[in-house]
């Protein structure tokens, strides 16, 4: 089962090492990403990073499309997935994952993005896409860490488009 989807630029770093592995009781950390799947250096070193006894799988945006649905169905895993931008849900969605709720937590502001939340900045195309997954029924939140609140991404939305 998956039991987290968090949308982090950083993909493994200490709040998901330290707080979200424990938070979702998984014992697997899938993620989805083109560009760490083809860097072997890149993807050792993010390996590197997640807690001891979890074990990492890097896997492209195709291979989860084709793949991903096999979590969903066993109950022996629980994975958390994570992705730096909405982009593969969406696709791993349309393919017939089974995603309920994702969690955005660090997306770093840059000169294209926008501030949608104090740790959460989207470009054009981001916000389109988040969107897209409200619009298909997903439950979108930000949550920095397991301990604060969560805030409904919609609201954000209007308020960034107030």
């Amino acid at each position: 089962m998956i039991s987290l989807v968090r949308v982090d630029d950083r993909l493994i770093h200490g709040q998901v090492a330290t707080q979200w592995v424990q938070h979702a009781k998984a014992n697997r950390i899938y993620i989805v990403d083109d560009q760490v799947n083809n860097d072997d250096f890149l993807k050792k070193m993010t390996i590197s990073l997640a807690p001891q006894g979890t074990i990492v799988k890097v896997v492209s945006v195709d291979d989860a499309k084709k793949n991903m649905h096999r979590i969903v169905e066993n109950n022996q895993i629980k994975a958390m997935v994570l992705v730096k931008t909405p982009e593969p849900i969406i696709e791993m969605i349309e393919a017939g994952v089974d995603i309920k709720k994702v969690v955005l937590g660090g997306m770093g502001a840059n000169n294209e993005r926008k501030r949608l939340s104090k740790t959460v900045s989207v470009t054009k195309k981001e916000l389109e896409m988040i969107q897209t997954l409200i619009n298909k029924g997903v439950e979108v939140v930000n949550q920095i860490v397991p301990y604060t609140p969560a805030e409904d991404t919609k609201d954000l939305i209007e308020r960034l488009n107030a």
